[in-house]
């Protein structure tokens, strides 16, 4: 190829390139064009999102100290800020002192990326999500949350205003703990089972009500099976839950203790339902009403034994009465009542009811020191198990009187009426040391004045009967209750069509005996033969003083037939006593006898009055032949 061909080729090549390029060019310039529109779009819509926003959205230098160099105009719906305001200015200058740590965390996480980019040239991300308070134009405090991140050189944050989220947060907050507190403080105990009776809550109050020592030892336990003292008691409530449209108030049941205690509890108890609307199972709050249930019982048992002791009844009766009374709130299996007699120096026991022992014999006060005098001298209430009793016999406090075993446990209280101690009452238990505690310390101690005031009024009360129906010293009947009873018995006898005897006694020798030893020695004769008369009677026959040296005695459902068979006892009974007193004196005594007959009935004064004259009789007989 000639030189000028190669030229013009070359020329053409090149030319050729030059277009390429000039096309290369064009063509990265149009790309160039439609980047910088892109970018300018990109842009505006950025402006436009920062703008519309309602978080702020802002720009920070960060050299020596952290500035804003870009805003969103949302500032002035948050914080009353123009956005230039707050342009060259910290941060630091409007967030509160005990928050500013939050920001120098993530500004350090800002420098260690900066430093990590330097020495490796990547870049790191570092968001990160930080509340603070904000002060506001108006110098408030508002609640902000922002979310910050690298931008080049800059660190983005986007804030948003939670001021009344927080309010809202720590309301539910509060009234979470106020809920809380009522649910673990509330005096009542609150459960919640299903529809089988499976426990699936319950608060402290019922965990410690109930003997355990948290809630996981009860939830999932049966509610039926585990908690109540009588099972049908929650059948009774689920009855009553039903009839009533699902709730019932004051529903009294009584629940199981771990330890297997009853519980008398006061109930209020509702439905609760799942989403469907379907009864999910039962909710309740109980009330521990044992207290009052045992309170309102003791004033029962405290009245019945203040109205036993008014009644007409015998103090033998009330001591029965105040037996059974107070079986109805502790165990009354081996119970007692002791009595003083300080002028015979004696403790004796009118009523007893016993497993082991059946003889509670009269007790010298002065050199005894028995469990129950113990009590009487100390004048304070004794709870004694076996381990304590030896203790006490050990360092000589007290004798061992009746049984015990090494299960025992013995519970007395004084008896007092005002500052004087009358007796003692008592339980025990021969089978369980821990069947009494101090609490029952407290009831025995209660029902003890009640009864020390029951047992005296009832003693007056006998003791006045005894005195207007009694001969003070010969314990006959006196002559006005003696014809009285005499009276009554003749319109029985008359109604039943039974006979009835007579007998009038006179001593022979009183005045005799007055003379020469002594109306002190006269009285004790009288005594002697009132007891002699005591002697041959039968339980149902009467003896009456009638006055001086006179006795009548009446016998039930006799005739004269008996009259040879009474006056031989009453002979050989007279021989025994005088041989017995060894007296310088006989005693003895004329009797007359009068019958009252049905079917020719007589007056009381008529029967009297032959008896009288039969016995004069006889002396004047006696008379003659001495």
């Amino acid at each position: 190829m000639k030189d000028s061909e190669k030229t013009k080729e070359q020329l053409i090549n090149k030319l050729f390139d030059l277009r390429k390029e000039i096309t290369e060019l064009e063509d990265i310039k149009t790309s160039q064009k439609q980047t910088e529109k892109k970018l300018a779009k990109s842009e505006e819509l950025y402006r436009l999102i920062a703008e519309s926003t309602s978080d702020v959205i802002t720009l920070q230098d960060f050299n020596l100290k952290a500035t804003f160099t870009y805003v969103s105009p949302s500032i002035k719906n948050v914080a009353g800020y123009e956005s230039e305001e707050l342009l060259g200015k910290s941060p630091f200058d409007f967030i509160h002192p005990d928050d500013r740590k939050k920001l120098f965390s993530l500004l350090k996480k800002y420098m260690n990326a900066k430093v990590k980019k330097l020495l490796t040239g990547k870049e790191s991300t570092i968001t990160e999500r930080i509340e603070y308070r904000f002060k506001d134009k108006e110098r408030n405090w508002r609640d902000f949350q922002s979310t910050g991140d690298i931008v080049g050189n800059k660190l983005l944050f986007i804030t948003r205003d939670i001021t009344e989220s927080k309010k809202s947060e720590e309301i539910i907050k509060k009234s979470e703990k106020k809920y809380r507190t009522l649910f673990e403080d509330m005096p009542g105990v609150y459960y919640r089972a299903d529809r089988k009776g499976n426990v699936i809550m319950v608060n402290p109050p019922g965990v410690k009500l109930l003997g355990y020592n948290s809630p996981k030892e009860i939830i999932g336990k049966n509610h039926a099976k585990d908690f109540y003292y009588f099972p049908e008691d929650r059948k009774s409530l689920l009855e009553e839950l039903k009839k009533r449209k699902g709730s019932v108030k004051d529903h009294e049941v009584t629940l199981k203790k771990r330890d297997g205690t009853p519980v008398i509890v006061s109930t209020s108890s509702h439905y609760y339902y799942d989403k469907e609307g379907n009864i999910a199972g039962v909710e309740s709050i109980f009330l521990d009403i044992t207290e009052r249930k045992q309170n309102e019982k003791l004033q029962e048992v405290l009245y019945n034994i203040s109205k036993a002791a008014n009644s007409p009844i015998s103090l033998g009766q009330l001591y029965k009465t105040i037996h059974q009374e107070l079986g109805n709130i502790m165990d009354t299996t081996n119970f007692f009542i002791a009595l003083t007699d300080y002028q015979k120096d004696e403790v004796y026991f009118p009523y007893f009811v016993d497993e082991k022992d059946e003889d509670f014999p009269i007790i010298n006060f002065s050199e005894t020191n028995s469990l129950t005098i113990y009590v009487i001298k100390t004048d304070q209430p004794l709870l004694a198990d076996y381990k304590k009793l030896k203790k006490m016999v050990a360092q000589r406090e007290l004798n061992i009187v009746g049984t015990i075993t090494d299960k025992s446990i013995w519970l007395g209280v004084p008896l007092k009426v005002e500052d004087r101690v009358i007796g003692a009452m008592a339980v025990q238990s021969y089978t369980d040391s821990k069947l009494y505690s101090k609490k029952d310390i407290k009831v025995m101690e209660f029902v003890s004045n009640q009864v020390a005031t029951a047992i005296e009024r009832k003693r007056m009360e006998e003791e006045l009967k005894r005195l207007a129906h009694y001969d003070t010293l010969t314990g006959a009947y006196n002559r006005g209750y003696g014809l009285e009873l005499l009276q009554r018995q003749l319109k029985l006898s008359k109604r039943d069509k039974s006979p009835l005897l007579l007998a009038y006694s006179d001593l022979d020798n009183l005045k005799d005996i007055n003379d020469e030893f002594g109306h002190k020695e006269g009285d004790s004769v009288m005594v002697q033969v009132a007891k002699l008369f005591k002697s041959i009677l039968r339980e149902v026959d009467i003896i009456t003083r009638m006055g001086g040296d006179e006795f009548l005695v009446i016998f039930l459902d006799s005739t004269l037939k008996e009259i040879p068979i009474i006056r031989e006892r009453l002979s050989k009974e007279l021989t025994r006593l005088n041989q017995i007193s060894k007296k310088p004196y006989k005693i003895e005594l004329s009797t007359g006898f009068s019958n009252y007959d049905p079917a020719n009935p007589q007056s009381m004064d008529e029967l009297t009055r032959i008896a009288d004259k039969n016995m004069y009789k006889e002396k004047k007989r006696k008379n003659k032949g001495r």
